[in-house]
C-alpha cells in the first residue's frame, strides 16, 4: 500500500495528464481518464513485476514448484555457511561477498529451474537481497550458526515452504530483503511517473495517453495494452499501447542517472498530495526493551521481549498539517476506536524511510529504529481499512479494498506477541462481535470485493483481471453505476454483518 501511495502520488504531479491533444488544458474528465490508465500501467512494469513475485513466492505458485523454492532456500543457506567460513578465515570482504553472491545464484540456484518466468522472479529477489546486512551480522556473530537458522526461517516463512510458528524472534531476524534498496528501485519508477528531469519523454507521454486514455476507458491492462490506436494524429498504428508505453518507461530507466536524477524516494511523504501511511510502533518502555532484547539477539544471547500493549501505538507518516486534521476528525466522530487513541503522528519522514518501515514486517524484516520520540517501527499491519483516516483526510467517498474471507489471523498473531489481550483482538479483529473491522467496513461508500491471496505469483494476470470485475458492495448513487457494482453480497469478511448474524 506504501507503494501504491507513492506511485499514485506521483501520477498527479505529472503535468502529461493536464496536457491533452497538442497542448490544450485537459477537461476533468480527461484528466481522470489518463491517471487512470497510468494506475492500469502499473501491472507491466518489472520492478512492481519482480517485487510482486518476490513477495507471492510460495509452493503453490504454478510457475514456481515446492522443490524449486527448496532448492532455492537450501542454495542460500549454503552459500550463508560457507561465506561464514570465508569471513573468519579472512579470505574476502563482505564488499565482494556481495558481489559473489549473485554469481553463485546465477550458477546454482536456478539451474535445472523449469521455467524463464522463475528465474526472472528469482534474480529480481535475489536484486533486493539484503546480503550486507546479513553477512555483517555473521561476520561477527559468537554463535553464526544460531543466527543463520533464524535467518533460514524467516526464508522459509516468506516464501511458503514452512507453517508459521510465532515467536519473540520475528521482532529481531534479518529480514532477506533490502526495503532501503527496494524503496529506491520504486522511487526511480514514481520519478518515472511524475515526469522528472530533462530526460523525460512528455511529448512522448502526451501522445500515448492522447492515443490511448479514451478508448480504453473500462478495459483491463491486458485488455489495454493489446489496443491499437489508428487515429492519424498519434502515430501509434506500429504499436500497441502496451508496446509503446513499455518503450517510454524503457527509454526513461536506461537514461536514469543515480547521481544527478531525482529519486521520488528521497522526498518527503504528501509533498504534493494528502496521504498518510501506517506502521506499528513500539514507544517508551516497549522502545527501550526492544533495543535491549536487539543487542542480546546480535550478540546470540538468551533475551525477553515482553513489552506491554500500552506502549503500542499506530504511527501515521504525513505532513503535519494532514495529521493534526486527520487526528482531530477522529477524536470528534470516533474517540473510542483504539486507533483514534493510540494515534501517532510521523512527521517528518522521506518516502525511502516511510516505505522501508510499513513494509517491512516480522518474518521480512526485525524492527525499524525511527526517531528518538517515534519508537520502533515494526510493519503496518496493525490497521488494515484506514476507511476513517481517508475521510478525515477530507475524501467524501472512500471505497476499501477487500480479500475475501480474510479473517485479519495475521494482525492478531502479531499483536498478541506485544501483549494484546484476547478480549482486545476480538475487539479490533472479530467477525462474530461488533469489532471495529466490522463497523468500519459498514462505513465504508463502497466495498471492492476480491480475492487477493488466491492466486499464484504465476498468474498474475489472472489475479489483475479477478480484482477488476470483483464484486463492489455499494449503495451509492454514483458508485452504483459501475458495471460490478452489487448492493450487497453473501461474502463474510466484505459484509461483516453476515458473522452477526
Amino acid at each position: 500500500a506504501s507503494a501504491m501511495s507513492l506511485l499514485i502520488e506521483s501520477i498527479a504531479i505529472n503535468p502529461s495528464t493536464r496536457r491533452c491533444d497538442k497542448g490544450r488544458l485537459c477537461t476533468g474528465i480527461e484528466k481522470r481518464r489518463r491517471e487512470a490508465l497510468l494506475w492500469k500501467s502499473f501491472q507491466s512494469i518489472p520492478i512492481l513485476d519482480g517485487i510482486y513475485s518476490t513477495y507471492k513466492l510460495g509452493p503453490k505458485a504454478s510457475k514456481t514448484s515446492e522443490v524449486e523454492l527448496t532448492n532455492f532456500i537450501d542454495s542460500f543457506e549454503n552459500f550463508l555457511l560457507v561465506a561464514t567460513d570465508v569471513m573468519k578465515s579472512k579470505e574476502i570482504d563482505i564488499e565482494n561477498l556481495s558481489w559473489l553472491f549473485s554469481d553463485f545464484f546465477v550458477l546454482r540456484a536456478f539451474k535445472g529451474f523449469s521455467s524463464a518466468a522463475s528465474n526472472a522472479n528469482l534474480i529480481h529477489l535475489v536484486n533486493l537481497l539484503n546480503m550486507k546486512e546479513i553477512l555483517s551480522l555473521l561476520a561477527t556473530s559468537p554463535n553464526p550458526l544460531y543466527h543463520i537458522d533464524g535467518i533460514i526461517y524467516g526464508a522459509k516463512t516468506f516464501v511458503g515452504l514452512k507453517p508459521t510458528v510465532w515467536g519473540q524472534d520475528l521482532f529481531f531476524i534479518l529480514g532477506i530483503l533490502d526495503f532501503d534498496k527496494m524503496a529506491l528501485v520504486l522511487g526511480k519508477a514514481a520519478s518515472f511517473y511524475a515526469g522528472y528531469g530533462s530526460r523525460y519523454d512528455h511529448r512522448g507521454m502526451e501522445r500515448w495517453l492522447d492515443a490511448c486514455s479514451n478508448p480504453t476507458v473500462g478495459l483491463t491492462w491486458d485488455e489495454t495494452s493489446k489496443f491499437r490506436s489508428y487515429d492519424h494524429r498519434f502515430s501509434l498504428s506500429s504499436e500497441t499501447c502496451g508496446d509503446k508505453f513499455r518503450s517510454l518507461y524503457d527509454n526513461y530507466m536506461q537514461k536514469f542517472d543515480d547521481r544527478r536524477d531525482l529519486n521520488r524516494a528521497t522526498e518527503e511523504i504528501g509533498k504534493y498530495r494528502p496521504v498518510l501511511v501506517a506502521t506499528s510502533l513500539v514507544v517508551g518502555d516497549g522502545a527501550d526493551d526492544w533495543r535491549s532484547a536487539n543487542e542480546k539477539y546480535r550478540d546470540a544471547s538468551t533475551f525477553d521481549f515482553s513489552p506491554s500493549y500500552d506502549d503500542f501505538r499506530i504511527g501515521y507518516f504525513g505532513q503535519e498539517e494532514h495529521l493534526t486534521k486527520t487526528h482531530e476528525h477522529l477524536q470528534e466522530f470516533y474517540a473510542d476506536r483504539f486507533r483514534t487513541q493510540r494515534f501517532h503522528p510521523l512527521v517528518g519522514y522521506t518516502w525511502q524511510e516511510v516505505i522501508s518501515t510499513s513494509t517491512a514486517e516480522p518474518t521480512l524484516s526485525s524492527g525499524t529504529p525511527l526517531n528518538e520520540n517515534d519508537g520502533i517501527g515494526l510493519g503496518g499491519w496493525p490497521d488494515p481499512l484506514r476507511i476513517n483516516v481517508a475521510y478525515g483526510l477530507g475524501a467524501e467517498r472512500v471505497v476499501s479494498i477487500v480479500a475475501r474471507n480474510d479473517d485479519h489471523s495475521y494482525p492478531r498473531s502479531v499483536f498478541a506477541l506485544l501483549g494484546a489481550p484476547d478480549s482486545l483482538l476480538d475487539d479490533l479483529y472479530s467477525f462474530d462481535v461488533e469489532s471495529e473491522v466490522v463497523k468500519e467496513i459498514s462505513e465504508a461508500t463502497g466495498v471492492w470485493c476480491t480475492n487477493w491471496g488466491g492466486f499464484s505469483s504465476g498468474d498474475q494476470g489472472g489475479l489483475f483481471e479477478d480484482s477488476y470485475y470483483a464484486p463492489f458492495i455499494t449503495v451509492d448513487p454514483l458508485l452504483s453505476q459501475a458495471s460490478n457494482a452489487v448492493p450487497k453480497a453473501s461474502i463474510r469478511s466484505c459484509s461483516p454483518t453476515l458473522g452477526l448474524q
